[in-house]
């Protein structure tokens, strides 16, 4: 709908390598990669509105090998990672047989001169000053991409030259999956993952999942308490301090097993008094790192700034989704469902997903 407002010839392309073997089924994190999908789309589309030639192509195909810079139709110099996680996929899942899933984005844009080309990737940076003046924008997205890319085994880069266009790619490792085998998958199912230890405190009823609501409006608080009790267990706090020391007081915390209170999930405001969304987002990721926390807690960005860059400094924060005021419950329910899932999956949200023809 975006390419059709700004007369974009929007065009989605299938390379043959797709084709050569029976492959239907992979094993990978598709809402990450539409993640990455849709900032590079959002990219191109923006830096071509005032273009006379306004075209945007998508191509995906896939490779037995790790992509270098010349697997595409232009050189891609891609961006250097210097990332303290590990790959979700270095495990024995992926160990018997690796693919390679890559996308390009080809756009006929604006394009980038060298010196551009060796800023976009960083945090919080833009190609250039005019960028920002221009476009907008908070130098969060392709930092973000890039470490979503690295997370799944890839990489991504760019091709790019000043007033003729750019070329995005990315690459994610993958593996072959049957939907019908032994493993028991189904579109759509999770795949069976390790187990993380204490991943699920004890003595937890396992389908009674507990929310916690950070929200300094009162009402709104009320209201989605309200709502979400029908289906969860819900506690509220007022402001990301009283976040912190209901965790502080629950099962979440090493050494309150004997508690009652927990938090499977939380939905956290991001503009409050006291302490912000952002801010206790940090410290809670910096408890888990500490080991004070168990397991990880996943969290929902609640908040009426739906513009991408806010959206972005929010998972830049730690946060693992976000959901935008005013909000549909039956939109919010998938997303939290999803979240402890994924915890309880060790981490790994990894869902076999049938190849895009």
């Amino acid at each position: 709908m975006e390419a059709q407002r700004e007369l974009v010839n929007f065009r989605t392309e299938a390379d043959p390598s797709l084709e050569t073997d029976q492959t239907h089924w992979l094993l990978l994190d598709h809402g990450r990669i539409n993640q990455i999908l849709i900032n590079l789309i959002t990219n191109a589309i923006k830096f071509i509105k005032n273009r006379s030639v306004r075209n945007v192509t998508v191509r995906m195909g896939k490779s037995a090998t790790k992509p270098t810079e010349n697997s595409f139709q232009v050189p891609v110099d891609f961006a250097l990672v210097q990332s303290t996680h590990d790959t979700i996929y270095d495990t024995s899942i992926f160990s018997e047989k690796e693919l390679y899933l890559w996308f390009t984005v080809e756009d006929s844009g604006i394009g980038m001169t060298p010196d551009e080309r060796s800023r976009i990737f960083s945090r919080f940076a833009q190609g250039s000053p005019r960028t920002y003046g221009k476009y907008g924008g908070s130098g969060l997205g392709l930092f973000i991409s890039t470490t979503l890319a690295s997370l799944q085994g890839g990489e991504i880069g760019v091709a790019s030259q000043a007033g003729v266009g750019s070329t995005f790619a990315f690459f994610v490792k993958t593996s072959p999956c049957n939907p019908e085998g032994a493993n028991g998958c189904k579109p759509g199912d999770l795949l069976p993952a390790p187990t993380i230890v204490d991943a699920q405190p004890t003595g937890v009823p396992p389908n009674r999942i507990s929310v916690l609501v950070v929200e300094d409006n009162l009402l709104n608080q009320r209201v989605m308490k309200k709502q979400l009790s029908k289906t969860y267990d819900v506690h509220t706090a007022d402001n990301g301090k009283e976040a912190l020391d209901f965790l502080e007081q629950s099962q979440n915390t090493i050494g309150n097993e004997d508690r009652t209170q927990r938090a499977d999930v939380i939905l956290m405001d991001i503009e409050m008094p006291i302490l912000n969304g952002l801010d206790a987002t940090r410290r809670i990721r910096e408890l888990e790192t500490e080991g004070r926390l168990r397991g990880h807690v996943p969290i929902i960005a609640v908040s009426a700034n739906a513009r991408p860059e806010q959206m972005a400094q929010a998972l830049a924060s730690g946060m693992d989704d976000s959901i935008s005021k005013p909000f549909r419950i039956p939109d919010l329910l998938p997303k939290i469902d999803r979240l402890v899932r994924w915890t309880d999956r060790a981490g790994d949200d990894l869902v076999c997903t049938r190849k895009v023809r």
